[in-house]
């Protein structure tokens, strides 16, 4: 069932808990400034990196699964998260007021492989990575990271994310009062990804 925004927030990672933090700083300024706390699900879209890693991964012909379970995400395009920012900094009703925005409420990761494999016209076979095996890889993954000095997109952080079964969101509160409707289709985003990464030589 997606997330409205009269749940209690439950942060499960360090991330997590940042934007939270962030959320209640900017509140507690409500009373002097108008604020608006905007919480965007998943974003995809020209120069994302984390969803590029699945076009990446798929544009060798194979699609990655986490253990052996069905998971599931809701997404933004870019273009359709800058309109809902544009729709909330405009609408007074926005004032003191969280929103999700959402362009697609409910996709699951193998309508989310198999629309990366058809853009990019690879017939790519699904690899179910153990849990546990993906735990430990995270492990060499940050070691490394130290040792060269640059981030690791794949930490324990990310892993422990990831083993989730969902992280989706209601988007109606925001079509209902800031009259935010996205305009791209869950497909044609994709589409758009892969001819950018493309273009720019990211594949």
């Amino acid at each position: 069932t997606p997330v409205t925004e009269s749940e209690i927030p439950r942060p499960i990672t360090p991330y997590g808990a940042s934007k939270l933090a962030g959320e209640e700083t900017v509140l507690a300024f409500r009373s002097q400034i108008p604020v608006t706390i905007l919480r965007p699900a998943i974003v995809y879209g020209p120069r994302e990196k984390d969803v590029y890693t699945f076009f990446r991964i798929i544009q060798w012909g194979i699609k990655p699964v986490l253990g052996w379970k069905e998971h599931y995400g809701s997404f933004i395009y870019v273009d359709d998260l800058v309109d809902g920012i544009i729709l909330a900094a405009e609408n007074e009703k926005a004032i003191g007021q969280t929103y999700f925005l959402v362009s697609e409420s409910i996709v699951s990761w193998s309508s989310l492989n198999n629309e990366i494999a058809r853009a990019l016209g690879k017939k790519a076979i699904t690899i179910h990575v153990p849990v546990l095996l993906a735990d430990f890889i995270a492990v060499v993954t940050e070691l490394i990271s130290k040792l060269i000095g640059k981030p690791s997109i794949l930490t324990r952080h990310k892993i422990k994310e990831l083993k989730e079964e969902a992280w989706i969101c209601d988007g109606s509160k925001a079509r209902k009062e800031l009259g935010f409707h996205p305009k791209v289709r869950f497909s044609e985003g994709i589409d758009r990804c892969a001819d950018w990464y493309r273009k720019q030589g990211w594949l």
